[in-house]
């Protein structure tokens, strides 16, 4: 660690902060295992089993739709790299549906943990 004598950034000046100060709860509630990156809404896939894990992860500001005996969708507004480590950890009960993008990058992770083994 160093020392410098760079002034530190207020957090609504941070990349993500949308200009807003830091309310914590709901930093802590987007930001799951702490990463960093854009947030996003994102739409998964979870087996109904999950639905308490959910919401304890996310927080109570998450829509459920589409629900079937076995499976609801989710909708939350979250830390995309966070919610990458999220469905990668409870494959094969999480699956991404939206935003594309994420979910391609997500089976590819997938594909190449697969190959390791």
């Amino acid at each position: 660690m160093k020392v410098l004598d760079t002034p530190v950034k207020p957090f609504e000046k941070l990349t993500g902060a949308d200009g807003e100060p830091l309310d914590l709860a709901k930093y802590m509630v987007e930001h799951i295992y702490m990463y960093s990156s854009e947030n996003a809404y994102v739409k998964f896939r979870i087996v109904r089993a999950m639905v308490s894990d959910v919401i304890d992860m996310f927080g109570m500001d998450v829509r459920f739709s589409d629900e079937t005996e076995e499976h609801v969708t989710v909708t939350a507004r979250v830390n995309e790299l966070a919610m990458k480590q999220f469905a990668k950890s409870y494959a094969p009960d999480v699956m991404i549906l939206e935003p594309e993008r994420l979910k391609k990058e997500v089976k590819k992770e997938l594909e190449m943990a697969l190959g390791a083994y």
